[in-house]
């Protein structure tokens, strides 16, 4: 064959091959990934919750949800500022600090980029010690062994602000781990730990499986509390309903925080009003996947969204627009 006609078969191969090949990369998905928590955790059950309600739709808009078991909101957050993912949980407070580049993060700048998807549930602080250790009130885990939880987790960030306005610093403490959510009940109940703590909705299977091993729940109360309550709108109080529980049969007062979906400007707009639309529109199942979840409402997790103090994606606000949200 003449090399004319070689080159002239090479370049028609090739663009054959262009011509079939660029159907089939527009026809893969693009994945999605969404930062949670432990497995055990509500954040890893909501995830889980999106990322079906997202892939029931995959055939409309070629997106592929997937869910990552992480040590919480801060290490989402910090996944998010790296671009390694596009969608994690946090709740408001831990948020709202890496926005500002304050408390855990001050030595990591304002995260100008942070946006909120949408708000859900509120997550309770709470606290379970020992019967034998004699614990009255929060004051009273001074001189204990507690678990403060790993570095990045939605427990340290919320755990490390609640010693800073008692004035307490690890060193004040018999003993300090750094167990994840699952961990620490283990050593709850191998008598490891005097004290645990979760932000969490109620009920909790963690929270009853320390309570069942000889654990009560702590008031988390008094002039230090109700100023940080006062002092930032991120924390509402908030009581442990009794009756909850075994054995708890009265209120137990403590505070709250707001758990948000969020995540950032390097995340398109499609993909978020497309997260943000299977959620709403399938809110329905979306409350199958957690007790957390179960009271949800559209109007309440829109104010809830819109009163976080954190940017909106432009995505979510487009859908809000689109539905007069």
């Amino acid at each position: 064959m003449p090399m004319t006609g070689l080159r002239g078969l090479c370049r028609y191969l090739s663009l054959g091959l262009l011509l079939f090949a660029a159907p089939l990369a527009v026809q893969a998905d693009s994945i999605i990934t969404v930062g949670t928590d432990d497995h055990t955790g509500a954040y890893y059950r909501g995830g889980g919750g999106i990322c079906s309600l997202v892939n029931a739709s995959r055939s409309e808009h070629r997106m592929r949800c997937r869910v990552t078991s992480t040590a919480g909101a801060a290490d989402n957050i910090e996944a998010l500022r790296r671009g390694r993912w596009e969608l994690g949980f946090a709740s408001n407070d831990i948020a709202r600090d890496a926005l500002q580049g304050s408390g855990a993060f001050s030595g990591d700048g304002d995260f100008t980029g942070l946006r909120v998807v949408t708000a859900l549930d509120h997550e309770t602080v709470t606290i379970v010690a020992r019967a034998a250790a004699g614990v009255d009130g929060v004051r009273d885990l001074e001189g204990l062994r507690l678990n403060i939880g790993p570095a990045g987790s939605t427990q340290r960030a919320v755990l490390s602000g609640l010693m800073q306005v008692l004035g307490w610093a690890e060193g004040d403490f018999a003993d300090t781990r750094s167990l994840t959510q699952t961990e620490q009940v283990d050593a709850f109940c191998n008598d490891e730990l005097d004290a645990v703590m979760f932000v969490s909705s109620h009920p909790s299977r963690d929270v009853r499986d320390s309570l069942r091993c000889d654990g009560e729940l702590v008031a988390i109360e008094g002039a230090a509390v109700n100023r940080m309550i006062r002092d930032r709108d991120t924390y509402s109080s908030a009581a442990i309903p009794g009756g909850i529980y075994d054995g708890v049969t009265e209120d137990v007062p403590t505070y709250s925080v707001v758990t948000l979906l969020l995540s950032a400007t390097h995340t398109d707009q499609q993909t978020i009003y497309e997260v943000t639309r299977a959620l709403y529109e399938g809110l329905a199942d979306f409350r199958g996947w957690h007790a957390a979840f179960e009271e949800l409402d559209t109007t309440s997790m829109v104010e809830r969204t819109r009163a976080s103090g954190i940017p909106l994606h432009p995505g979510a606000e487009a859908y809000f627009e689109d539905n007069d949200l």
